[in-house]
């Protein structure tokens, strides 16, 4: 049985071999070039030249070429391998490097260069048109570790309409929400506290014309205010009321002008106003709607305040034109349960059923409000 050595694999001669010296010697002498290695060193213009090999390996035509040589050139200090095909030139890998945080990146093939280090607060990116593959740029929101405010930070994403509900975070963690918040993690946890830092806060101020009236004895919301939201930042006006965009305490105002189209014939007239959240109204009606008010029909030409009621500011009452029953005024306050985004503000008027006619209105109605806090 053919047996080769432990360490080179050369092939041991057997009992059946032919005897032929020379063709043995041949194979041996193949093995041991294609297996040993061989050294030079001279100048760089002195390197001799590589081939490939040729023939078939394991028969007699086999010429294992030139491979596995090494050089070392003493004019430059470069070593080259010889893979038989040319030489590679191994480079001086530390030579590259010049500064601590130096890179070195594939320009092409066989080919390193050093991609000198970034400025604090660099990231390296992939940029094929550079022309080692890869660049710095600076990343918004990385944190530089200045001097002074070194405790760890992290941007982790984006949430809709407040902070995370789910997940694992670390004090100092923030997202951006969808209305532009930022939510900074306070206490860490799954998901934390979070507490909100930054964002507009919404506003806006509507007028509504006149045109609309109610019957005796009923309620009816001012659905004709101007869309356009005087001063809105939201975008949250409707002919009918304010949708809320932002969860939370709001602080809203409100005034109406209101009028019985008679004069000196009403014995007895009564008017409310106030706002109301999807139709009903808010906890604490009385602290929340201007005060019920009445008062007889006169022929004083002078305001006289309405006496009725004991609630928010009260409307007053005058006479208009000869004697025409007229209500005005308006109410400021902080809505106590926090609004849901999509959550509509309407201000409603109401008249006694002491009136048998009509509640009309004059066109210098306003609503107002702003976003207080979480």
């Amino acid at each position: 049985m053919a047996q080769n050595t432990a360490r080179l694999g050369l092939r041991y001669p057997e009992a059946e071999d032919s005897n032929d010296v020379p063709g043995d010697i041949q194979k041996l002498a193949q093995g041991l070039d294609l297996l040993a290695v061989s050294f030079s060193r001279d100048v760089a213009n002195n390197r001799p030249t590589s081939s490939a090999p040729t023939g078939t390996p394991g028969q007699n035509n086999y010429n294992p070429g030139t491979q596995g040589r090494w050089f070392y050139a003493t004019d430059t200090g470069k070593l080259s391998y010889d893979f038989g095909g040319g030489w590679m030139t191994l480079s001086d890998v530390a030579s590259y490097i010049s500064a601590k945080g130096d890179l070195l990146v594939g320009s092409a093939a066989n080919q390193l260069v050093r991609v000198p280090v970034g400025s604090d607060g660099y990231a390296l990116v992939a940029r094929s048109s550079a022309a080692q593959g890869v660049d710095w740029e600076p990343q918004a929101g990385q944190a530089l570790n200045l001097s002074g405010a070194t405790q760890a930070t992290r941007f982790v994403g984006g949430t809709h309409n407040g902070p995370p509900s789910s997940g694992t975070f670390s004090a100092g963690d923030f997202v951006i929400d969808n209305l532009s918040d930022v939510w900074v993690c306070v206490y860490p946890g799954s998901p934390g506290q979070w507490i909100r830092n930054g964002g507009d806060t919404p506003a806006f101020f509507t007028n509504g014309g006149g045109n609309w009236s109610v019957a005796s004895g009923s309620s009816a919301n001012i659905n004709n205010w101007n869309t356009s939201g005087i001063l809105d930042t939201t975008g949250g006006v409707t002919s009918s009321g304010f949708v809320i965009t932002r969860p939370g305490i709001w602080v809203f105002s409100f005034g109406v002008d209101m009028f019985y189209n008679t004069v000196n014939t009403i014995p007895w007239a009564g008017a409310t106003a106030g706002m109301q959240r999807n139709g009903s109204l808010p906890p604490g009606t009385g602290k929340y709607r201007s005060a019920a008010f009445a008062n007889a029909a006169g022929t004083a030409t002078s305001p006289t305040v309405g006496t009725s009621g004991t609630g928010a500011p009260v409307l007053w009452f005058n006479q208009q034109n000869a004697g025409a029953p007229r209500f005005q005024g308006s109410a400021s306050f902080v809505y106590p349960v926090p609004l849901s985004v999509g959550d509509v503000m309407s201000v409603f008027v109401n008249q006694s059923n002491t009136s048998s006619l009509p509640l009309s209105s004059y066109s210098d109605n306003f609503m107002s409000g702003f976003w207080l806090r979480d």
